[in-house]
């Protein structure tokens, strides 16, 4: 797949541009999907684990119970993203994406088959994504750009590289605050 260069992708920071980068270089849509809410899930439980210790209500030992991957409370992406949005860590918008972006996730991973954004059902909630709309792009880019953009794939790896973005400054700010 040829890179797709956008302008605006520069102002994001490090961290988004490499996932970004990744997205571009991976020919996998398996691969894309998994590793986009890897990103996503380590940011979650950041925020998560930054605001539960600031709470100063729970120990070290009950905060990583909760996260443990067996049998943690909050060991989904799921569990992660409701606590989230519950307690106002993030807003209406970045949870209906999350809970989109988790709905994709669960086609690529419990699916037999060999499944791509191509695909009808993925097609149809990718096309339900709105972190990023059309409009927010500029109209100096190029037309193999914004057809891109118009894919299940554009639309899926441009919304997934600003959630991680608004995410990660999420948690660098949480972490900041705590400091």
């Amino acid at each position: 797949m040829a890179k797709r260069d956008l302008p605006f992708i520069d102002n994001l920071c490090e961290e988004s541009r490499r996932l970004y980068d990744i997205f571009n270089e991976e020919k996998s849509d398996l691969a894309v999907v998994l590793i986009s809410t890897s990103f996503i899930e380590a940011w979650l439980t950041v925020i998560l684990r930054v605001h539960l210790i600031s709470s100063k209500k729970l120990e070290e030992k009950e905060i990583n119970e909760l996260f443990d991957k067996n049998y943690g409370l909050l060991n989904t992406l799921s569990n992660k993203t409701k606590l989230a949005y519950f307690l106002s860590l993030i807003d209406g918008k970045i949870f209906n994406n999350l809970e989109m972006i988790r709905k994709i996730r669960n086609k690529f991973a419990h699916t037999r088959l060999d499944i791509r954004f191509s695909d009808e059902t993925i097609r149809l909630l990718c096309e339900r994504l709105n972190y990023i709309s059309m409009t927010a792009i500029s109209n100096n880019e190029s037309i193999p750009t914004i057809e891109f953009l118009k894919t299940a794939r554009g639309k899926f790896v441009i919304n997934v590289a600003f959630i991680v973005e608004r995410l990660s400054a999420l948690g660098r700010k949480f972490q900041d605050s705590k400091n």
